[in-house]
């Protein structure tokens, strides 16, 4: 299969080939498997390392899941930015977790330093 080949180059040839076998029998969903290729292959753009933790949106529903928990708790909000603070203050604790865990959720080794939490949680203070 074209989508599990280790690099773009790789992935494009199996592409091909799977396209000329198929096209004569199945030329409608070929055309469509063309025109979404690109899509399909832009995780290998990313590091390899990222590419089995961006593999599954697991992780996002897990989130997904606890700012519905948190905000049922509250029920009904006064107004909308207090809504937007308590979700942003869920994000923000979230992403502290997925920098400073034991088991990192990404790691940018390379990147430039991240913003400090205190700057973070400044900034979600003034909604």
């Amino acid at each position: 299969m074209s989508l599990a080949q280790p690099t773009g180059n790789e992935a494009l040839s199996g592409d091909s080939n799977l396209n000329r076998q198929f096209q004569t029998r199945f030329a409608k969903a070929m055309n469509i498997f063309e025109s979404g290729i690109d899509d399909a292959l832009s995780y290998l753009h990313d590091p390899l390392a990222h590419r089995t933790r961006i593999s599954s949106n697991n992780p996002l529903e897990r989130l997904n899941r606890e700012i519905r928990r948190r905000t049922r708790v509250v029920g009904i909000f006064p107004h909308g930015n207090s809504c937007l603070r308590l979700i942003g203050m869920i994000l923000v604790e979230q992403n502290g977790e997925w920098l400073t865990a034991d088991k990192a959720y990404l790691t940018f080794d390379d990147a430039p330093a991240e913003e400090t939490p205190a700057k973070i949680l400044s900034m979600a203070g003034g909604l």
